[in-house]
């Protein structure tokens, strides 16, 4: 592929199924102009081999070093994904493995970057980590250059107080600093500025279902010792939480499903169908559930979050042997996990 990729081809390299040590040969060649090497970087997550943190690891850091801050603000955007899904790999938060150390080092190392819009990708992931975790991989030395870039990440967001994608990245802020009710508020911002938008009545559920969580679990603490018109009181706020719960996630069912329906046969629109699968799952719809993860496995063929949900969908409903490979592919993705190995194993009975 790489002896007939044109410059327009090189905008949308997740078309060619090229490999990460391809596009980055692609992403350091200054004959392209910067927005394009930038475009492929971006896409470095869609390469066939994305599953190997190893090799996108040192990809990225590569990309770290260009001259072109567009570059390098696309690589710190691609190392905040990394992360996650490093972290999402981890099992016991209690010692974490020195990949993931190694990238929010990397991030960490950006925190300073002269230029204002790779600051901000950088502390972007860090300020969303839960705050124990943050505290972690944020040496001590590291702490003015995070909370200075946090300073002009908060200040983009101000200047975009009229979209519901700012109010939801403070409400992750205010999540990750345990910070509950705020982040509460910042979501009921989001709709109110954006009533159609996709997500924000989705997040608003889980909040709302977490506090009735929270209640019951006071409740449950407490034993016998709460008075019957407490308890009448808590029981009926666990009950008007539940139900805002489910018609907020009726309204987002509804929202998606349009969204989808706009979007048919537009390529990269894997996470779409992948919300609208898990609200299918809610709903109680097990043909849409199907029917929109496997479209977005189509599209996103190495997703671990989207083979995850096959796996999990197809083991629930007694068909291992349409689990078997897409745990396989799993596994091709991640030799030494766990967590894989098991669901491979699950679907071999």
């Amino acid at each position: 592929p790489l002896a007939t990729l044109t410059q327009r081809d090189a905008a949308a390299p997740a078309q060619d199924g090229l490999s990460l040590e391809a596009m980055r040969r692609l992403a350091t060649d200054r004959k392209l102009p910067a927005i394009h090497r930038a475009s492929i970087v971006a896409h470095f997550d869609s390469a066939e081999d994305a599953g190997d943190f190893e090799k996108a690891f040192s990809s990225l850091k590569i990309m770290l070093d260009d001259s072109d801050a567009k570059v390098v603000a696309a690589a710190a955007r691609q190392l905040a994904t990394l992360l996650t899904r490093q972290l999402n790999a981890v099992e016991n938060f209690s010692s974490l493995p020195s990949p993931v150390t190694e990238t929010a080092a990397a991030l960490t190392g950006l925190l300073d970057h002269p230029a204002r819009s790779v600051r901000i990708e950088a502390v972007r992931v860090l300020l969303t980590l839960p705050h124990e975790v943050r505290n972690r991989l944020v040496g001590s030395d590291r702490r003015i250059a995070l909370n200075q870039a946090r300073l002009d990440f908060i200040h983009s967001l101000e200047v975009q107080s009229d979209r519901a994608a700012a109010h939801m990245m403070r409400a992750e802020i205010s999540l990750a600093d345990g910070d509950i009710p705020g982040a509460t508020d910042q979501v009921r911002t989001a709709i109110l500025v954006e009533p159609d938008a996709v997500g924000p009545r989705s997040r608003l559920a889980e909040l709302l279902e977490r506090e009735v969580q929270e209640l019951n679990r006071k409740v449950a603490a407490a034993g016998g010792r709460v008075d019957s018109s407490e308890l009448e009181r808590t029981t009926a706020r666990m009950e008007r939480l539940s139900e805002q719960a489910s018609r907020y996630r009726s309204e987002e069912h509804i929202l998606l499903g349009k969204e989808v329906a706009r979007s048919a046969g537009i390529p990269g629109t894997q996470a779409l169908h992948y919300s609208y699968a898990m609200s299918c799952y809610l709903a109680g719809d097990e043909e849409g559930l199907e029917r929109h993860l496997l479209i977005a496995e189509q599209m996103a063929p190495n997703d671990e979050m989207i083979l995850v949900g096959l796996v999990t969908m197809y083991l629930e409903s007694q068909r291992p042997e349409k689990a078997r490979p897409f745990a396989q592919r799993l596994l091709q993705l991640r030799p030494a996990s766990p967590q894989y190995r098991q669901m491979l194993e699950s679907t071999l009975h």
